[in-house]
């Protein structure tokens, strides 16, 4: 699952306290359901359009998704959640979407998974959006840090698809702590980089 590789952090980090989540991209909700059943949730928050659109061509779930059987799957998923908590709260939009990112008080977030549209553009608007939102003790963290550009694949374990010719989650990772004079930690190792990073307060 996405979430794996810094799930034991997440159980050592928060204990017993009682936390409130938001993940942003749940497809069929794997990594929400080890959250769920790892931590102890307060709140679980799910932002994902769960359509399909151009900009997630490079994305092999966005073949998935399509007008026939993205209400299923959201459903589906809605209902395996919803089965595990009694508090979830499902935003079936982007993660851009401005009513979406109000509706969600500033520091009241203890836990900030990214999961979404993979690109640089995508990565680093989630970023700047929602950290806003976690609490001074809180984590933000995200799924395939790894990808990057071939310009930033120094171990040259990168495949050769067009997807990894633009900026990617690292590129976009890097740019956020650059901005905000702030650095990172990466767990797991996928292709010899960190499969998940996670931002340090």
């Amino acid at each position: 699952m996405s979430i794996n590789p810094i799930i034991n952090y997440l159980r050592t980090h928060f204990q017993k306290n009682p936390v409130n989540v938001i993940e942003i991209g749940a497809r069929y909700g794997e990594s929400s359901k080890v959250i769920l059943r790892t931590l102890k949730v307060n709140k679980y928050i799910i932002i994902d359009p769960y359509t399909s659109y151009d900009e997630y061509n490079n994305d092999g779930f966005n073949k998935i998704i399509s007008d026939d059987n993205d209400d299923n799957i959201f459903n589906k998923t809605k209902n395996e959640l919803e089965y595990l908590h009694n508090n979830m709260v499902f935003y079936r939009t982007f993660s851009t979407d401005t009513n979406t990112i109000n509706a969600i008080e500033d520091n009241s977030i203890d836990l900030i998974f990214i999961d979404g549209n993979h690109t640089y553009k995508y990565v680093l608007e989630d970023l700047e959006n929602y950290y806003p939102k976690l609490k001074n003790t809180g984590i933000i963290c995200g799924d395939d840090f790894f990808m990057r550009t071939h310009e930033n694949d120094h171990l040259n374990t990168m495949p050769g698809n067009e997807g990894y010719d633009e900026p990617m989650v690292y590129e976009a990772v890097v740019e956020f702590c650059k901005r905000h004079n702030k650095s990172y930690t990466d767990f797991g190792k996928h292709r010899g980089y960190g499969k998940t990073f996670m931002i340090n307060n």
